[in-house]
């Protein structure tokens, strides 16, 4: 049977609900609610890049004069039906070359239904369409506003994947433990991964095929914890994050009846922050189909100066495959320069929010290699090794 026409339904006639856990952050942000329990809320932001190359392009940056090639727009809503099930849903509209991601699509929608357990504070299972509970970030990381950076560290959470690893369509389950010594949550789903478009054939083949991925399955689990002061000390999660697709219709010229693809990872992350600043560094390793291992770190701080401003550098670093880190053996396969396996990525930046609903970045990176590049904007084969990025970014919320 087709579950296609199942999770459409799902998502129109239930739109989503809040379930996040308590400790953390709301990656759904809502706005005060009204005699109805209905909530509308949103935001709208435009980017800048500029590289220093050309033929390095990430959201088309090597144009002359740079690009205006990243926008991002969204608008939700929340309804508390009952005291134990809400719903929402969210509008996204992204122009982003870097993901293959442009236009609007169903961002999330699912229904939330919380309830009591002996062996948890609180718990709560949702149904529908839902980001992926993967690192600090994966479930916030189309809000500007709770992003560290412009972009974030695109060895954990690269762009050009993004359509593929954001979200799931299922089921989630989450419990919550409240203890004085802290916040410790567990989130389990099952389900599909979101169709992935044409990014995963540029992935995979380096240019979009006739035929399509199919959504095949989607797991994630993650176990946090969170300190007894929200935001404040020590924060840890460890995620996994798994999911799969077939290819219909494979051309001959590919010389395949059938292709499935697979990915399978297991992140660890931490952080400790005190008023004024905070360390983030996450890692991961992954398995693609190929046996490829995928490994990834990134190492941030952060500083406030003012109530309104604050900076970060961070080092960044991704390797596609362990089995040959630097690329030499592809190069000598024929397969591109040795760079291209790998990306060391170093940046600094600042935000300043002169109010609450609006803020203002600047961002500058210099990197080596370019393991995150997506060949639908990019002829690797020609990609500089060494090349700088600057950006900008203006986001307001409502």
């Amino acid at each position: 049977m087709d579950r296609k026409p199942f999770f459409l339904l799902l998502c129109c006639t239930c739109v989503l609900p809040v379930g996040a856990v308590a400790a953390e952050p709301d990656p759904y942000p809502l706005s005060t609610s009204d005699r109805y329990g209905l909530n509308f809320n949103g935001f709208v932001s435009q980017g800048y890049f500029n590289s220093s190359s050309s033929s390095n392009n990430f959201n088309r940056s090597g144009k002359p004069g740079g690009s205006f090639d990243f926008t991002e727009a969204a608008a939700n809503m929340h309804w508390q039906w009952t005291d134990r099930m809400s719903f929402a849903a969210q509008a996204l509209y992204r122009k982003a070359p870097a993901s293959v991601d442009d236009g609007v699509r169903l961002d999330y929608a699912f229904v939330n239904t919380t309830f009591q357990t002996p062996f948890t504070d609180a718990a709560g299972v949702m149904i529908g369409r839902f980001k992926n509970p993967f690192g600090f970030y994966n479930e916030t990381r189309d809000v500007p506003f709770t992003r560290p950076g412009i972009i974030l560290p695109q060895s954990m959470y690269t762009e050009r994947g993004r359509p593929f690893a954001m979200s799931s369509q299922g089921i989630l389950v989450y419990g919550d433990l409240y203890r004085p010594w802290g916040t410790l949550g567990l989130k389990l789903s099952f389900g599909e991964p979101v169709p992935g478009g044409s990014s995963l054939e540029y992935i995979i083949f380096n240019k979009d095929l006739p035929g399509e991925f199919e959504p095949r399955r989607a797991i994630t689990a993650q176990l946090r914890y969170d300190g007894p002061e929200p935001q404040l000390g020590w924060s840890a999660a460890l995620s996994y994050q798994e999911y799969s697709y077939d290819l219909t219709k494979p051309r001959a010229s590919l010389g395949l009846d059938s292709f499935r693809f697979s990915y399978k990872s297991v992140a660890l992350s931490l952080q400790y922050a005190e008023p004024d600043w905070k360390i983030t560094s996450e890692s991961s390793r992954g398995v693609a189909f190929d046996d490829a291992v995928r490994l990834t770190t990134y190492l941030q701080g952060d500083y406030r100066i003012l109530p309104d401003l604050s900076v970060f550098a961070r080092a960044d670093l991704m390797i596609l495959d362990n089995r040959d880190r630097w690329g030499k053996k592809a190069e000598a396969a024929g397969r591109g320069p040795d760079y291209n396996r790998y990306a060391k990525d170093y940046s600094i930046g600042m935000n300043w929010e002169p109010r609450p609903d609006l803020s203002l970045r600047l961002e500058w990176h210099h990197t080596i290699g370019n393991a995150f590049l997506s060949s639908a904007e990019n002829d690797l084969l020609d990609a500089a090794k060494t090349w700088n990025m600057g950006m900008a970014q203006i986001s307001y919320r409502f």
